[in-house]
């Protein structure tokens, strides 16, 4: 049975040990939504942007707004714990994500998934 579980682990082993964010961003989006959660299109430029400008001069890593998700990934190793220099100030990965929530129409929910 290829359940939502079976398919999520299958993601997982494949993509264990991995995870620039330069580099393999959009490549890991684009397997999650088609091989785990079955959307298999979202090369439309409307389900899926990568590296959205934001108003306050950043880049939103992925941006789904019809399913109001914002992405702000980071490369595997990297403590989201750990202030970093983020446009004049020291922020963690969080919360420069909830920076760029706030100035969409995406409310901020956020979820952190560690190495």
């Amino acid at each position: 049975m290829d359940d939502l579980r079976s398919r999520a682990a299958r993601f997982a082993e494949s993509w264990a040990g991995r995870g620039d964010e330069k580099s393999e961003t959009q490549q890991y989006w684009r397997d999650l939504l088609d091989k785990v959660l079955l959307i298999p299109d979202t090369s439309d430029g409307q389900a899926l942007w990568f590296e959205r400008r934001t108003a306050l001069g950043g880049f939103i890593d992925a941006l789904m707004i019809q399913a109001r998700v914002l992405v702000e990934q980071k490369s595997l190793g990297v403590d989201l714990d750990k202030p970093e220099p983020r446009r004049g100030s020291m922020v963690t990965p969080v919360r420069q994500a909830k920076r760029y929530a706030d100035g969409t129409r995406i409310a901020a929910v956020i979820w952190r998934v560690p190495d």
